[in-house]
């Protein structure tokens, strides 16, 4: 009996210490501290190139696995090329030191897609991937002093304790320093003091000082490509794209969807939503007002606090087109960014308390069209055309707006109905990611002025693109 229970018990001991050899075998077996799933891997490593991934340090070599939370680190003459799974890339050069804090790419559904890089010191190349391409919102790369967000792009960036840079090799960069408005870790674009840089403004770059309340355009040598310059197989960087990969180039369309692939479905998709909302059907009601083609100016208000700039590498057919200041030009002159598409960059000047809205505006406002400057866009190149039909109406008890206006051109078989509603939030009109036409656009605090911008797809490789300018009725 005595020999029996000590057999029990032996045979208990052995089987809960092969239970815990099991358990200590799975765990040396499986990388408990690198868990989780890969973000991206690396393409080429030079020099001194390490990670630090919970604590632990090791060795940065081509192939490495990459995953949130890391912070890869290079020394002198040492640089690293990153793949993200969005087909996005990443070049860490020499005396830097980066973190991915967040890499979350969802194909299924792009607007919840996020990517936050913090860039310690030293300076990197971002060339954009799939979520600047569909969803640019959810993209950001921190600095000890300001947030760097894009409109898909490849640029480079300095940072150090005290100072950020950024310039633009292609498309536009938004540049925030950190406020209450502007948070560093936050997953989103900092939008409300963004100053925007097009990779058409050859030479200049986005300047952050430890104090500044907004950024800053500068002119100089100190260029984050002159600082820290990039490994000779950086130029080969694009190549790792993968095949059938949605670039960001100048082709880009902000639009939500897929958009019309004719002219008679863009204005049987314009059909559809006009019973999305009463607002809607009210906006459109209203622009029947005005049936006409309605003046470029009408010359409601001698000086607007909102205006808009547009891209210099676009080729307009209008002769005045090019007499009018740039996106680059207003910034330098103090405007901030308050929108982007296609063709232009909404900015408003800033006055007393900035942007907030009065808290005294109640109800629902009707606004009239005061200016505007539109085209019919294929490619780079643009075809004056003009307005008629224009509303644009915001409730501010229910923080929603909606617009409608026609749009004409010679090459068009007809007009062309805009029509989008979406939100006011501090100030900012965003349209829903239901509306056929994408829309941006921005309040003056006391509620008299609105700016819109907005982009259609017509049919493929045709968008109708515009700046308008707006004046409340009394």
């Amino acid at each position: 009996m005595y020999h029996d229970a000590m057999l029990n018990y032996g045979q208990a001991l052995l089987r809960r210490c092969l239970a815990t050899l099991f358990s200590l075998a799975l765990i040396v077996a499986s990388p408990s501290s690198f868990a989780g799933e890969s973000v991206g891997d690396v393409l080429f490593a030079t020099g001194n190139t390490t990670v630090v991934r919970q604590g632990e340090t090791q060795s940065l070599l081509e192939g490495f696995a990459v995953m949130e939370g890391d912070r890869m680190e290079t020394g002198r003459d040492s640089h690293v090329h990153l793949r993200l799974v969005d087909g996005a890339l990443l070049s860490l050069r020499s005396e830097s030191a980066l973190t991915v804090e967040r890499y979350r790419y969802t194909p299924a559904n792009p607007d919840a897609s996020e990517a936050l890089l913090t860039l310690h010191r030293g300076v990197a190349r971002s060339i954009s991937g799939e979520i600047g391409a569909r969803h640019p919102e959810g993209f950001r790369l921190d600095t000890p002093v300001a947030a760097i967000g894009i409109r898909g792009t490849d640029f480079s960036a300095l940072s150090e304790q005290d100072l950020a840079r950024v310039g633009v090799l292609e498309g536009s960069v938004l540049m925030s320093p950190f406020s209450a408005g502007c948070r560093a870790g936050e997953s989103r674009r900092c939008n409300g003091d963004a100053l925007p840089l097009s990779g058409d403004a050859v030479g200049a770059m986005l300047e952050v000082v430890t104090g500044d309340t907004r950024a800053r355009l500068v002119f100089d040598e100190l260029h984050p490509d002159s600082v820290r310059p990039p490994h000779p197989s950086e130029g080969e960087l694009k190549s790792h794209q993968p095949a059938g990969f949605l670039s960001f180039n100048r082709e880009y369309r902000p639009l939500r969807g897929e958009g019309a692939e004719s002219y008679e479905e863009s204005v049987q998709q314009a059909k559809l939503f006009l019973g999305s909302s009463q607002l809607m059907m009210d906006a459109y009601q209203a622009g029947e007002q005005y049936p006409d083609l309605q003046p470029q100016d009408a010359g409601l208000m001698d000086e607007r606090r909102i205006t808009w700039g547009r891209w210099e590498h676009l080729e307009s057919d209008d002769p005045t087109a090019q007499q009018r200041e740039r996106i680059s030009q207003l910034a330098y002159q103090g405007y901030r960014y308050a929108g982007l598409n296609d063709a232009f960059g909404l900015l408003q000047r800033l006055d007393g308390d900035g942007q907030r809205l009065n808290d005294s505006l109640q109800g629902r406002a009707s606004f009239r069209l005061n200016a505007y400057e539109a085209y019919i866009k294929r490619g780079v190149q643009l075809e004056t055309a003009l307005i008629s039909h224009p509303s644009l109406l915001v409730d501010f008890e229910a923080q929603r707006f909606a617009s409608r206006l026609d749009v004409h051109a010679d090459s068009l078989p007809g007009p062309v109905t805009v029509v989008g509603a979406g939100s006011l939030r501090d100030g900012y009109l965003r349209e829903d990611t239901g509306s056929p036409s994408w829309m941006e656009g921005v309040l003056s605090p006391d509620g008299r002025e609105a700016g819109l911008l907005f982009q259609h797809q017509v049919a493929n490789g045709v968008d109708a693109v515009g700046a308008t300018h707006w004046i409340g009725k009394d």
